[in-house]
């Protein structure tokens, strides 16, 4: 994952991309593997990588987000509370 980065290209894909009543749906997947965060020397680009992705879906109209087993390990992100910190203060999720 960190190779797609260096290559100017997104570290994330988008793996569903549906309307639901009227409600557009995607579920995007930052391409990281948990050795990424347990290993100190990858965790900070795991971080910046999960960031990133976190601000292109802010810029592209996300309202919600989620952040699935990264919230449950607090040592990895405390909880979503070190990604809300990245994000522009006028977000709209």
């Amino acid at each position: 994952a960190h190779i797609l980065r260096r290559l100017g290209l997104p570290n994330h894909v988008v793996v569903d991309d549906y309307e639901y009543n009227g409600l557009h749906v995607q579920t995007w997947v930052v391409l990281h593997y948990g050795r990424h965060f347990r290993n100190s020397l990858e965790r900070h680009d795991a971080r910046r990588n999960v960031r990133a992705a976190a601000c292109r879906a802010e810029k592209t109209g996300a309202r919600v987000l989620g952040l699935g087993a990264l919230n449950k390990a607090e040592f990895l992100n405390r909880g979503g509370l070190d990604l809300v910190q990245h994000l522009p203060s006028s977000r709209s999720m």
